[in-house]
């Protein structure tokens, strides 16, 4: 499965519109009281292996206390999908898998759990529906 074939089936599957944040593909995921969460989803190699990461942001790292960042770290260890990380200095969750082998389906359903867990923190943490 190609990654352009990924997306399109994800689309049709869960009727979300493929869109471009920052020249980056992704979708807009609902949530519930009129919030969204858009995660972007891109393609890399590892060791030759094709690989799709989804990533959501939820907020500026800077803005969290050393206490939040550690809760984080620990609450990694009971997230049934994805994880939570920095990256280009904003706290994200993402999931990465194998682009050969996932399916439509699959990927929908940690898109989805990715996207309402980062809402649920984004407002928690930062009170607002920026991402």
């Amino acid at each position: 499965m190609t990654l352009k074939e990924l997306l399109d089936s994800v689309s049709r599957l869960k009727n979300w519109k493929v869109l471009s944040e920052d020249g980056t593909p992704g979708f807009d995921i609902p949530q519930a009281g009129r919030r969204k969460q858009f995660v972007s989803v891109a393609e890399f190699k590892e060791e030759s292996q094709a690989m799709v990461r989804f990533t959501t942001r939820i907020g500026p790292a800077d803005r969290l206390e050393p206490t939040r960042l550690r809760a984080a770290l620990e609450l990694n260890a009971r997230l049934p999908h994805g994880c939570l990380a920095v990256d280009a200095g904003h706290l994200v969750m993402t999931s990465t898998r194998f682009l050969g082998t996932t399916t439509a389906e699959t990927s929908a359903t940690a898109v989805e759990y990715i996207a309402r867990q980062a809402d649920q923190y984004e407002k928690l943490i930062y009170k607002t529906d920026v991402h």
